[in-house]
């Protein structure tokens, strides 16, 4: 079903700032649905926590007294989010976070790419989808707002969503849906990664180019293709 090099994460905030960051957590994509996952705590550059953040997530400055700081824990973030590509719930806030903690403490951090599931699932569910949404809509159960269920939730339910519409990989769920892997920083990256944008083509030889390419690379089924072609040339018909 899936590539062990997709990765689902989620951060928690101590405040409204997304220098904040007082939890990570991340779950891998495994052939199965979900594999590994891991949790951090870390401990925000201040001791400032917001009562609302608090009362949503359950952490503390007292429980984060003894955890590093992002700067500390990065060397073991950054082989778990490099050369891979990422996937979050509302993408431009995790992102965020990550690119402000990382520009507080000087840190470079290395290509990534990334996928937002919010209008994945949009697509499929409507504008409330909401991750408890999304989450009671393909059945996983878990506990919201803590960094390392949040992502092992989201990897489930994108899952899910492949399977409902009958995608072998996700890369093909992708292609299907027209939703965008989101290049940061500008750098090129692991190649093997690489995705065309989900830009319409201008005629229908660049489209089935298109499909044919996402055959030859292994993103569409023989099936997948023979119906998104079918599909293809039935929407430039209706064109005239």
């Amino acid at each position: 079903m899936t590539s062990p090099r997709l990765l689902a994460f989620d951060f928690e905030t101590a405040t409204r700032s997304r220098a904040s960051a007082c939890a990570l957590g991340v779950a891998e994509f495994a052939e199965t649905g979900v594999g590994t996952t891991r949790y951090w705590p870390i401990r925000p550059r201040s001791r400032s926590f917001d009562r609302r953040h608090v009362a949503i997530h359950g952490i503390d400055a007292d429980q984060v007294r003894y955890a590093g700081n992002f700067s500390d824990v990065w060397d073991e973030v950054e082989p778990w989010l490099g050369g891979r590509i990422l996937f979050a719930h509302n993408a431009s806030f995790d992102i965020g976070v990550l690119t402000s903690a990382a520009a507080h403490y000087g840190i470079e951090l290395p290509p990534l790419r990334y996928v937002d599931t919010l209008p994945l699932f949009r697509k499929v569910v409507g504008r409330s989808c909401s991750l408890k949404a999304v989450a009671d809509r393909y059945g996983v159960a878990f506990r919201h707002h803590s960094a390392e269920e949040d992502a092992r939730a989201l990897a489930s339910c994108v899952v899910g969503l492949a399977r409902e519409r009958r995608c072998v990989t996700i890369l093909e769920l992708l292609d299907v849906l027209e939703v965008e892997i989101v290049s940061l920083g500008g750098a090129d990256g692991d190649p093997s990664l690489a995705r065309p944008a989900a830009t319409r083509p201008t005629s229908l030889p660049d489209a089935l180019s298109r499909l044919t390419r996402q055959l030859r690379e292994g993103r569409l089924t023989p099936e997948g293709f023979a119906a998104r072609k079918r599909r293809l040339l039935q929407e430039w018909r209706e064109r005239g």
